[in-house]
């Protein structure tokens, strides 16, 4: 296992969590593979409490599955799993903007350009703190949702962001990566300034296809 770099204003939980899951998502761990705690804390230098809590955000995604006496394995399709999400969030979010562009206000339109600035600030600083940048594009998507006025849209999307959101924390680690995602960002954000509904749909739908698909190996 590759050997992790420990990053203060990350929970290491998260951090196990990440390199577990790219590492299931890219097949590097097979399905139906058994994971042991104390061979994964030991890789990593880590105790097993940390490798204990990222079992438990794994299974909750459906990564994994843990059977009594027997330990935690790997599901079977876990990358299918991970695939169906990601288009899931997608055709919410395309929803979230096509309704944000109908109903687009100067309020409504500042709430969702603010984190977007924010994060352009640090990206344009060359600044290395892709966790900050991640957690305003989390904002700039959630603005988005709330924008749109829609209860199920902001319920849905809201909790499938937070199951796919470490895919976006490993792509906002790419600086090439980053800056293509903000540009797209700002391109969603003008399309839902025109109140141009059906395109702030597509170019939402295909930001997050898109930037999901190299990590899903699709």
């Amino acid at each position: 296992m590759k050997e992790m770099n420990i990053v203060e204003a990350v929970p290491i939980r998260d951090q196990v969590a990440d390199i577990l899951r790219k590492r299931i998502i890219s097949g590097d761990l097979a399905n139906g593979e058994r994971l042991s705690e104390r061979q994964i804390s030991a890789e990593l230098n880590i105790s097993t409490t940390p490798v204990k809590e990222a079992f438990r955000l794994l299974q909750a995604e459906g990564l994994i599955y843990t059977l009594p006496r027997k330990g935690s394995f790997v599901s079977a399709n876990a990358s299918e799993h991970a695939y169906q999400v990601m288009l899931l969030r997608s055709s919410i979010d395309g929803v979230a903007a096509y309704l944000a562009a109908k109903r687009i206000n100067e309020e409504l339109y500042n709430a969702i350009e603010d984190p977007l600035m924010k994060a352009e600030k640090l990206i344009n600083k060359g600044a290395d703190d892709g966790e900050a940048i991640s957690q305003y594009n989390d904002q700039f998507h959630m603005a988005i949702r709330e924008a749109s006025g829609n209860e199920q849209v902001i319920a849905m999307g809201n909790n499938l962001s937070s199951i796919d959101k470490s895919l976006r924390r490993l792509i906002n680690r790419d600086s090439t990566l980053m800056k293509s995602r903000h540009s797209e960002h700002k391109q969603i954000l003008e399309c839902i300034r025109r109140g141009s509904c059906e395109e702030a749909e597509m170019a939402m739908v295909h930001h997050i296809r898109k930037a999901n698909m190299p990590l899903l190996n699709k």
